[in-house]
Order: C-alpha cells, then structure tokens, then sequence
C-alpha cells in the first residue's frame, strides 16, 4: 500500500532496477562520471576505510576503483538482487566506517529518517558521501515538457522529481548530527544523437518518473512530437547534438 504523503514509488523504483539491470552497462555515463569523483575525493581525503558500505550501487564500478588505490578494504555494495531500502537500513549500529550512496538520495522519502539510520550504523569518526540530483537538474528537459504539455493540454503533470538544494542538504545532515559537512555541486553536459536517446538514457539508466502522483495518462506520440521538436528547435549545440544538463550534488559529512 503506497502511503499518500510519500512523493516516490519506492516499489517501482526496485522493480525497475532489477528490470533494467541488464542495459545498464550501456546507460552508465552518469554515473561512473560521479563515481570517478568519489574517488577522486577519497583519494584527496588520503584515509583507509575497513568496513565500507555502497547502498545500492549499479555496478561494480566504484568499488574496484577504491580496491584498486587501496582506498577500502572489505567492501559490501547492495545492488539490484540485493535491495536495500534506505528508509530500512538493516544493519548493525557502527558496523561501517565509510557510507557512499550514488545517485540514490533524490528518491528517498523519508530523508531525514535515512540520515539518522546512516548515522546509527557509522562508526564513530566515520564518514558518509551522498550524491544527487541537485535543482535545475536536467533543465532543458524539464523546459520541454513545461511548452508541450501546455500548449496540448494547457495544464501540467507531475513528470520530473523535485530535488534538494545545497543548502537544506547540509541542513538537513547537522539536524541527523552529522558534522563538518562539504558540499559542491557539478554540472555535466552530455550529448545525444537524438533527443529519444536522452529519454531511453533515464529509463535504462532507472533516473525516470516515480512519483506517486506522476500523470496515468499515455506519454501520447503527439505529446512526444511536440517535445522532441521544441527540443531540436532549442537546444541543439553546433555539433548537431542534443544537450542534456545534469546538476549533481555531492556532499561528505562526518559522525562525531
């Protein structure tokens, strides 16, 4: 039973995730791009974890970056068979001493319930590092849709997630008591050869609509038409490629 005050369908969210576990070697731009920064933070930190945990990672990615600089030691990642659901973490409390979740915290309902549970399960000085879709995400899609749906059915459905901005992210982090909070956000611009492509890219890459109030109504090909024709008429480069701008927050915090 889907809880009315809850924004996302965490259910379908699982379900695509096994179902679309296989295509994503070939949807995995985004996210091997934030995992090489991880890294790259990890590295700068110049600390090793022994007991590291990956809430539900994609791939084996980020992990066999980390093993191979010596970064991590033991390392359990949750993944598409092994779900872990962050607003149940079934853990033991202090049991990690490095928590990472990739491109997950956009779609959690119960945030601030995540965090404390995350806290719960560091060990003491531990560290965790979220990343996720930060405001103005993917705002020439969002634009796109906005003119389509107006101009069909002069009225607008629930089709892109709401996001978090910098700011309250860091808020909400101290108000779980976590301390010495870091944030920045990355903008990555990514080309595609047709705008179809950047909506099977969400898809396969299971970034698209689960909102418990997302519209019932048939994505119709006459409201697909109007938006990929206001999105070649707007947002072509001189390339002829299709530009698509993802706004990810990363933000690393520590356990007192």
């Amino acid at each position: 039973m889907v809880k009315n005050n809850f924004i996302f369908d965490r259910r379908l969210l699982f379900h695509n995730s096994k179902r679309y576990q296989h295509q994503f070697a070939n949807y995995n731009l985004i996210h091997h791009q934030i995992a090489n920064k991880i890294n790259e933070d990890l590295t700068f930190i110049n600390k090793s974890y022994e007991q590291t945990l990956e809430i539900n990672s994609k791939d084996d990615y980020l992990k066999s970056l980390l093993i191979k600089n010596k970064i991590v030691n033991n390392y359990l990642s949750t993944n598409a068979n092994t779900v872990c659901d962050e607003e149940l973490l079934p853990f033991k409390k202090s049991a990690f001493d490095l928590i990472i979740s990739n491109l997950n915290l956009q779609f959690v309902n119960l945030i601030e319930s995540f965090l404390i549970q995350a806290k719960e399960i560091l060990k003491e000085n531990g560290l965790i590092i979220l990343t996720f879709f930060g405001e103005n995400n993917l705002a020439e899609l969002n634009q796109a849709i906005y003119h389509s749906e107006n101009q069909i059915y002069q009225a607008l459905s629930p089709r892109m997630i709401p996001t978090i901005d910098i700011k309250t992210a860091g808020q909400l982090l101290v108000k779980a008591g976590f301390i010495n909070p870091i944030a920045d956000i990355e903008e990555i611009e990514i080309e595609f050869c047709e705008v179809k492509d950047l909506l099977n890219y969400l898809k396969f890459a299971n970034l698209g609509n689960i909102l418990n109030k997302r519209s019932r109504k048939f994505f119709t090909k006459k409201l697909l038409d109007s938006l990929i024709n206001y999105y070649q008429n707007n947002f072509k480069n001189d390339q002829g490629y299709y530009l698509a701008t993802f706004k990810i927050i990363t933000i690393i915090a520590q356990k007192k």
